[in-house]
């Protein structure tokens, strides 16, 4: 299976650490170290499939890695000096896609987010699964007659798996060699032996998705389950896999939550808790594969033919594309409600401030013209910024403090540095709260649409000023639902004087990451542009006239589980009719709403209000089980990559990989 497993490794010579060591594991060779002098051979190992060392562009190729790695280890004086990091990439099995093409993938991840986007040279090496059998062989011999028990299979799948290593240069290069001076972007953190920085899981899960669609593959990364389940300890798995001839059938309950996996179980049999677990648009095929991890293959067709014809996913119309693509009602509900909330922030002026005496001095002009229009603007301001951008992020930060807001900057799956501020994650303010301050997010393409909403919320919630920076560079594909409400937001150009922004890479075909952007399948295209295409009534029914699309988004604004506070000083009543009136410009309306639309809109509300009540005890109500039932909440895992039930796989790679 396609997972987002990628774990960053920084080498650092103050912990013994050498590059030519790691570039002899995974290359299977003899090197010899000029440095230390020191041998390394791995030349008894026979599983490397490919091997390959991309230099940036107008850099001289290099036929031998050991001469670009020696280079590195000379230009690194220092005893506790830093020399990059190594990225393990999980690839997918053999029998699902071509080991040459997952090399191919794997270069093409690396030279399009590291080496043409950073500048950093990158050693990749593809390394065949550690394991001389078949996945049946092996499944077999771990398990006996499984009867298609999916967790024998993924531990089967534990000793055969196809990764990459790839050494990362700690510095850039140039036709004279690498640069004096160290590159820090990309450096993973390693603080008490807790790595954290950017979130290469997250990145590598998109990166294959958009390679699968390019290469018209029907393959994707498989979302994680409504339940993570608890990790596997590594020590769990290799006294497994040293007594595996010993083990009774009872063993397997050391290697898995058995009860939280039943429970998972029953819960994509809802089809409601499954769908919720799909953050952005879907194949039918992806949506199969997803169900059949946790139950059989049979039920798993019938959940699909139920999922879309009871109207629990809707198709949606991507452009250019010939695969069909789904979105489930819960992302189009969020988007909707991140529609609403944006508009208002749009307009609001909670966060207002005149700065100009804070940064008449000490600034660029650039600077200072862009900080006074920030402060100066309404509560969501959208800066598309290239160049220096930690330093703009960090500026902000300083005269967030000067002039009275608290700047919060949410740390999200970018990884970029953050200024000196409070930090909090997009879920931390689901329930912690933030207000009077200014929250900065850098590089928000890398949310999903359900982190965006609480940020949102947040920000509206606590009377913050929201300011989102749209890099140029973005590692990050970009989310389309930002380019709808740039529509509706003010927006600010910035480009740093003191550093040449990075060539933009060519726009290649992506995988949607927005529903409610793109027009409903088999249905007129209804709506404004600049306006949401489609969405979906209180009872699941498709709406696509501007009138009713206002009146579903002006309920989302006002939902309340978002958050477990509201600032007590905000009233939802406001809210609403400012939302209300702005809906009502676009959808051409003239001043207050007519009366028939505000028919429509008590109507919508009272049928939403019949909901949240629940059924009366003489009525059964359908929708008891989808509306009446607590919701978990899905997306917290997701954000923070916790493992779930694939946590065998990772440390069986761990293991095999020697780090």
């Amino acid at each position: 299976m396609a997972i987002p497993y990628a774990r960053a490794t920084p080498i650092q010579r103050s912990r013994g650490h050498s590059t030519i060591r790691r570039l002899a594991y995974n290359t299977r060779s003899l090197l010899n170290s000029k440095r230390t002098g020191e041998r390394f051979d791995f030349r008894g190992r026979s599983d490397l499939v490919a091997s390959m060392t991309l230099m940036p562009a107008g850099v001289e190729a290099v036929d031998d890695a050991q001469v670009l790695w020696e280079a590195i280890e000379a230009a690194s004086k220092r005893k506790d000096a830093a020399l990059g990091f190594e990225l393990v990439l999980a690839l997918p099995k053999p029998t699902e896609l071509p080991i040459e093409t997952s090399a191919r993938l794997a270069e093409d991840f690396v030279k399009r987010v590291i080496v043409d986007r950073h500048q950093l040279p990158a050693t990749i090496c593809v390394h065949a699964p550690h394991h001389d059998m078949s996945v049946d062989e092996a499944a077999e011999e771990a398990w006996g007659e499984h009867g298609g028990d999916s967790f024998a299979d993924l531990i089967s799948t534990s000793t055969y798996n196809l990764h990459a290593h790839v050494l990362v240069s700690p510095r850039r290069f140039t036709t004279e060699g690498p640069t004096r001076k160290r590159y820090t972007a990309l450096d993973p953190i390693n603080r008490a032996g807790l790595v954290t920085g950017r979130n290469w899981g997250r990145l590598w899960h998109h990166c294959q998705n958009q390679f699968f669609a390019e290469e018209g593959l029907s393959l994707r990364v498989t979302p994680n389950p409504p339940i993570p389940l608890d990790p596997v300890p590594l020590q769990v798995v290799r006294r497994w896999r040293r007594r595996i001839g010993n083990l009774p059938d009872g063993g397997r309950d050391r290697l898995v939550n058995a009860e939280r996996e039943r429970e998972n179980q029953q819960l994509v049999r809802t089809i409601d808790s499954a769908m919720a677990c799909f953050h952005a648009p879907f194949t039918r095929v992806e949506l199969k594969s997803f169900f059949a991890r946790h139950v059989s293959d049979d039920l798993a067709e019938e959940l699909v033919s139920a999922a879309i014809g009871l109207g629990d996913c809707h198709q949606i119309s991507v452009p250019s594309s010939s695969i069909e693509w789904f979105a489930s009602t819960h992302q189009v509900q969020r988007e909707l409600s991140v529609f609403g909330k944006a508009m208002l922030l749009g307009v609001q002026s909670h966060g207002r401030r005149d700065v100009h005496s804070i940064v008449s001095e000490g600034f660029t002009t650039e600077a200072r013209q862009l900080l006074t229009q920030v402060f100066d603007a309404p509560d969501l301001t959208i800066v598309t910024a290239s160049g220096a951008v930690e330093t703009l992020v960090a500026d902000m930060a300083w005269v967030a403090e000067r002039a009275g807001l608290v700047p919060i900057s949410i740390a999200h799956a970018a990884g970029h540095k953050i200024p000196k501020s409070v930090v909090r994650s997009p879920h931390s303010l689901r329930s912690t709260m933030a207000s009077g301050g200014i929250l900065l997010v850098d590089d928000p393409d890398c949310l999903e649409p359900s982190e965006l909403q609480l940020v949102l919320a947040a920000a509206l919630a606590g009377g913050n000023k929201l300011v989102l920076i749209r890099r140029k560079d973005s590692d990050w594909q970009r989310l389309e639902l930002f380019d709808l409400l740039e529509v509706h937001a003010p927006g600010l150009e910035w480009r740093s004087s003191y550093e040449q922004a990075h060539s933009l890479v060519a726009t290649r075909p992506n995988t949607p990451r927005s529903a409610i952007v793109y027009p409903l399948a088999g249905h007129s295209q209804a709506a404004r542009p600049g306006f949401p295409k489609f969405a979906l009534g209180p009872i699941g029914d498709i709406v696509t006239s501007p009138d009713e699309i206002a009146t579903v988004t002006a309920f989302l604004l006002t939902a309340s589980n978002e958050l477990d506070w509201r600032h007590p000083s905000l009233l939802r009543d406001n809210d609403y009719a400012d939302l209300a009136r702005q809906l009502g410009a676009l959808v051409n309306i003239e001043n207050e709403p007519d009366q028939e639309w505000l028919s429509a809109l008590e109507i919508e509300e009272a049928a939403f209000a019949q909901l949240e009540r629940g059924p009366d005890q003489s009525e059964l109500n359908d929708f008891e089980d989808d509306a009446g039932a607590e919701q978990p909440e899905m997306d917290a895992d997701d954000f923070d990559d916790e493992p779930d039930d694939r946590e065998g796989y990772h440390e069986d790679l761990n293991e095999s990989c020697d780090i």
